[in-house]
């Protein structure tokens, strides 16, 4: 092979400091390419350093000419990698992984079970039992203020009837269901809620009724899945009434729990449902939507006028609502700490899948409410569009239906 056509020309020296050209038979080393995210100070064009890459050492910004390719034959010089290990005594960062998000260390919770629920679509609330504890302690939560004095006035709690709680958590509405004098048999796939729902109703038995003992409250809260209920030993017929409240949309399965809902129930019994509102809470498929210049005509009742000027209004904009979904929601939005994070799922149904499968199960429904939110609107230019949206936009819609 003729090696004189590999041979380089020495670059001309473009100034008096210019180095020397290297040896002809020095190795050849291919020239690094310029890194799309590398800066150079001197070149102003900033659009072109970073679509092009910065000036390298070889380009005209630096007055010398580019060199030749280097041939197929030249040596290659190999990266050494380092062989060095981390010692046996070294700290391990362990990685935060997506289906071991639900363990929180600080709040020193036990994770869920796998044979209740799979580490894909954990559903529980278990890892966040004393959080979700605590914010039911609310006076003024959504769960107290308008929940739990319809759920009241619909099912009607009295002495003699007995209440299904599916998805009990900690028992709050279960508690609001003894204290009319009605028994109750809660269900939940969570271990920690079924302990905290356990503790409130055993310190507080000797002030609900002379008719219950504390050994009946340990039996009445049952670690199970609500597509598993017959199974836990809940007998067929056993219960007057049945609500689920805000746990429809976390219960994969929610099918085969109406199902077994028909089961438990006596002949006509009750079933009530409340739900985040599937028509316009649909979680990331829907926003607050603020129009500066809304308001329709006048008459219309979003049109008001401040100092002469439209108020404006608040609009829930929905971007999918037919379609089902499986959505991964954060517990904790703000926290920072990945260590801190907690995760459940969601299961966005529209109405007619809910309809659907309960006449499947063979309840009809007897009528359907929505409410709205009692919070008052913070003062400011926005006030009045805030307390409308409050009156016009439900937060939560029930539905209650009979076992026919």
């Amino acid at each position: 092979m003729n090696t004189n056509n590999f041979k380089r020309s020495k670059p001309k020296s473009t100034s008096r400091s210019a180095s020397r050209g290297a040896p002809e038979s020095a190795p050849i080393i291919a020239r690094p390419r310029a890194s799309r995210t590398s800066g150079f100070s001197g070149d102003n064009n900033s659009e072109r350093s970073f679509s092009k890459g910065a000036p390298t050492a070889y380009s005209p910004a630096f007055g010398s000419k580019k060199p030749k390719s280097a041939p197929l034959s030249a040596p290659r010089i190999i990266p050494k990698v380092s062989t060095r290990m981390a010692p046996d005594n070294a700290p391990r960062i362990a990685p935060v992984r997506a289906s071991n998000a639900f363990s929180n260390p600080s709040l020193n919770r036990s994770s869920v079970s796998a044979s209740n629920t799979s580490s894909k679509d954990n559903t529980s609330w278990g890892n966040e039992a004393q959080w979700y504890d605590d914010y039911l302690a609310d006076s003024d939560s959504y769960q107290r203020q308008i929940i739990m004095p319809n759920i009241v006035r619909i099912i009607n709690p009295a002495p003699g009837k007995k209440v299904l709680d599916i998805a009990c958590g900690q028992g709050l509405f279960s508690e609001s269901m003894i204290d009319k004098g009605a028994s109750v048999v809660g269900v939940d796939i969570s271990p920690e809620l079924i302990a905290i729902a356990k503790d409130r109703f055993v310190n507080k038995v000797s002030s609900v009724s002379s008719n219950f003992s504390k050994d009946s409250f340990k039996d009445s809260f049952i670690v199970s899945p609500a597509d598993k209920m017959t199974s836990a030993g809940i007998p067929e017929k056993s219960c007057d009434s049945a609500m689920c409240i805000l746990a429809a949309q976390n219960i994969k399965e929610f099918d085969v729990a109406l199902k077994e809902t028909s089961k438990i129930l006596k002949p006509y019994g009750k079933l009530v449902i409340v739900l985040n509102h599937p028509c316009f809470r649909v979680p990331k498929q829907s926003d607050w939507h603020f129009d500066a210049e809304g308001g329709g005509p006048e008459g219309d009742p979003s049109y008001t006028l401040v100092n002469g000027k439209k108020s404006g209004r608040y609009g829930r904009v929905v971007y999918s609502y037919m379609s089902e979904g499986v959505i991964k929601i954060d517990m904790h939005p703000g926290e920072q700490d990945r260590r801190k994070k907690s995760y459940t799922t969601s299961f966005h149904r529209p109405m007619q899948i809910y309809s659907k499968w309960l006449a499947n199960a063979g309840f009809c429904i007897l009528r359907i409410e929505e409410w709205t939110s009692h919070k008052k609107s913070n003062p400011g230019t926005r006030e009045l569009a805030d307390k409308r949206s409050k009156k016009e936009i439900p937060l939560f819609m029930c539905i209650e239906a009979i076992l026919i």
